[in-house]
């Protein structure tokens, strides 16, 4: 009977590990920001990965990506202007940021930029060629 409670126990216990491990765990990463032009990521996914949700509390002037390809790039602008100039351009809006996704974000003065979310769980690289 001893050995039983202990098999139980074993079980409870490993199925409990089985479920905490598999569970997104939150978490949030501080960067510092100068003035002007800075080449940042993060690894966390977003809890909300609007750009404006992401850079709450910055004051900055734009953000950009370079899309899939690395033919052409995604801009968001602070003003608002954002669909006008990228189709003036032939650049696409950025909408959001992704985990591992490097992004220039000109900040009108130094912040620290503090992003929450979680760790993603699996990951894909992709290169442009």
């Amino acid at each position: 009977m001893k050995y039983k409670k202990l098999s139980v126990l074993f079980a409870v216990l490993f199925l409990f590990s089985i479920i905490t491990v598999g569970s997104a765990q939150a978490a949030t990463k501080s960067i510092s920001l100068v003035s002007g032009w800075n080449l940042i990521n993060s690894p966390l996914t977003p809890t909300s990965a609007t750009v404006t949700d992401v850079l709450n509390g910055i004051s900055y002037v734009s953000v950009w990506s370079s899309n899939a390809t690395g033919q052409s790039w995604n801009v968001y602008l602070a003003d608002g202007s954002s669909q006008a100039y990228a189709e003036s351009k032939g650049f696409t809006v950025l909408s959001t940021i992704s985990a591992g996704e490097g992004f220039w974000v000109n900040a009108s003065s130094a912040a620290t930029l503090t992003i929450t979310g979680t760790y993603p769980t699996s990951s894909t690289l992709s290169y442009a060629s």
